[in-house]
């Protein structure tokens, strides 16, 4: 792509785009990217928009393959594709981590996998002191 240009900008564009693609192939760059529409759909959900907001997700989409025609709200999606191709990958990572990666044998799996736990666990201990007798 780069050889459209003349050779003086190559260098200039090459510097520019360097940063850029290190920054892409980090590991960390998926869960920055994740964060940061998190608080963004946080802000914009409590702010004077959340009428905007409320219509986006609301936004029908629909998908027609022949006679099958699927339409459902972009908050299905998200919740039912998205999600499930999140754990999806989440667990084939986690499967790779045990097998030959860094979780391979128990000594070096039992402190994730204590605070996995934990991490399933605290959440519903704190519900359950709230809502006791209820």
């Amino acid at each position: 792509m780069l050889g459209i240009l003349p050779r003086g900008m190559r260098a200039q564009v090459r510097r520019v785009l360097l940063p850029i693609r290190e920054l892409i192939e980090t590991e960390a760059t998926s869960g920055i990217v994740l964060l940061a529409a998190t608080v963004i759909a946080l802000l914009w959900a409590n702010s004077p928009w959340r009428e905007s907001y409320t219509a986006l997700r609301q936004l029908p989409l629909a998908v027609a393959v022949g006679g099958l025609e699927l339409a459902k709200p972009l908050w299905v999606l998200v919740n039912d594709l998205l999600m499930a191709i999140f754990f999806f990958v989440v667990g084939l990572e986690i499967k790779r981590e045990l097998m030959i990666g860094e979780l391979r044998g128990w000594r070096r799996a039992i402190l994730p996998a204590s605070a996995a736990t934990g991490g399933v666990l605290a959440p519903v201990a704190v519900f359950l002191l709230f809502n006791v007798g209820t």
